[in-house]
């Protein structure tokens, strides 16, 4: 059995929940630029504390983490809800193993009718133009009750699971508020944003239901890991799926050598998601040379939303000489144009037309997928895009002015690279772009070079002397 898991494994790849528990290779460490990410959130978090402190000064901050006193940290954030303190920071809720369930909120706020609720501090925008309801309060009132302020906020699936995790521990325990299922996020506004867990929809369900959902099937995946290891003639429960995860996943090595297998998983294949591997799959196309060997012109009728299966079955018994129109129905007089537009009039022509490909539902980007298949299983490096006869590539020249090139702050666009010659009677070619030795105003100059502003405010300086 799963031991108890945090709320980021609801919103994992599951895949990964299965290698964090398999290990089957040893994993990647985190990249420069997550381990940056992470330092950021917690400076971020370290300042918003500090604030809530300043503004809170009956706020009770609970014992730092250690890898050896959990629980004495779940006790001490147990006592401290027992007792009312109205607001707790960096507190550890007590393990739920029913459920497995561990989760250390950034905050716990009390409610006025008894209770606590649950907060994360995130360094990212919380609110938008055109986001979901929320409603928001400030640092220096931060439940719920004094949220006055309506608000649109962004929809972040990671920050409504993991609310939606804090929620399910605080009802384990007695300790969650009455009334309707909130949880907050602090972003980078300084507001603490709240959300309605049963209000806010992922997929058309409330999100406390799709996250409890998620959260089981992570916990099955890596039940069966744990039965696969102590027995391998069990079989894991899932394979590995390109995703945007993969990019800083630490077993991303080890999936790719799996998905490369073969003629390779359809999942790499550029803008293919999760849905839309999934209709491949039931439709039989496992594979990305079974997806390169469906046909393009049948997947540009189904792109187009033209339902091809009144008229492959019409092909079994009515006449081929049989109108179109008269197949589909009158009234489907877009549908016909497309039809027309491709060269097929009469159901003789749908014999042109390929089955496995016909009976895939109205998918957008299947032309595409079917190219960029066929273009990774080619001997050739480049493939030119459907549609394209001429491939213009656009040329700049020398900006003679070095003064723009220092525009913005950045390094001059000569330094690191090459320009192209070519002006005033000059060869073509591109050579390295030479810098000038000084002139007679700059040379003999020495000290740290000069900004743009320095050197601005210098002349300004020397303008006004000489006036003087």
């Amino acid at each position: 059995m799963a031991k108890p898991q945090g709320g980021y494994v609801a919103k994992k790849c599951p895949a990964r929940a299965q290698w964090d528990t398999v290990r089957p290779c040893e994993p990647l460490r985190d990249s420069p630029f997550l381990q940056r990410l992470f330092t950021r959130g917690r400076e971020f978090e370290s300042g918003v504390v500090a604030q809530l402190l300043e503004l809170h000064p009956d706020a009770l901050v609970v014992t730092q983490r250690t890898e050896q006193n959990g629980a004495e940290r779940e006790q001490e954030t147990l006592q401290a809800m027992q007792d009312g303190v109205p607001l707790i920071l960096g507190g550890r809720l007590p393990a739920d193993p029913v459920s497995r369930r561990v989760g250390e909120p950034d905050l716990l706020v009390a409610a006025t009718g008894g209770g606590y609720r649950a907060a994360d501090v995130k360094r990212h925008l919380c609110l938008d133009i055109d986001g979901i309801p929320a409603c928001c309060s400030s640092l220096d009132g931060v439940a719920w009750e004094t949220a006055d302020t309506p608000a649109s906020a962004r929809k972040r699936k990671d920050d409504l699971f993991q609310l939606a995790h804090y929620q399910r521990m605080l009802e384990a325990i007695g300790m969650a508020a009455p009334g309707a299922r909130l949880g907050a996020i602090i972003g980078t506004e300084k507001l603490v944003t709240w959300f309605d867990l049963d209000a806010v929809e992922l997929s058309h369900e409330p999100v406390i239901d799709v996250y409890d959902s998620e959260f089981a099937w992570r916990l099955a995946i890596i039940d069966i890991a744990n039965e696969h290891l102590a027995d391998p003639n069990v079989e894991l429960a899932v394979g590995p799926v390109r995703s945007a995860e993969c990019g800083e996943c630490p077993w991303k090595d080890w999936c790719r050598a799996i998905l490369e297998q073969g003629s390779g998983d359809v999942s790499p294949v550029p803008y293919m998601t999760r849905k839309a591997r999934g209709i491949h799959l039931d439709h039989g196309t496992s594979d990305r040379a079974a997806l390169a060997g469906l046909d393009y012109s049948t997947a540009s009728l189904v792109a187009a939303k033209v339902d091809l299966t009144p008229i492959m079955d019409a092909l079994d018994f009515e006449p081929l000489d049989t109108p179109l129109r008269g197949v589909i129905g009158k009234r489907r007089y877009r549908q016909l144009e497309k039809l027309n537009e491709a060269g097929f009039f009469v159901l003789g022509d749908a014999r042109k037309l390929c089955p496995r490909t016909a009976g895939y539902p109205p998918m957008g980007g299947l032309p595409g997928q079917i190219d960029q298949a066929w273009a990774v299983l080619g001997d050739a490096m480049v493939y030119r895009r459907r549609g394209v006869i001429n491939i213009e590539v656009p040329r700049g020249d020398v900006d003679r002015c070095r003064r723009r090139e220092r525009r913005g702050g950045g390094l001059p666009l000569g330094d690191p690279g090459h320009q192209r010659a070519g002006l005033d009677g000059i060869e073509e070619g591109y050579r390295p772009f030479r810098q000038r030795k000084g002139t007679a105003r700059t040379r003999g100059r020495t000290g740290p070079a000069r900004t743009g502003t320095q050197a601005r405010t210098a002349r300004t300086r020397a303008g006004t002397q000489r006036r003087r």
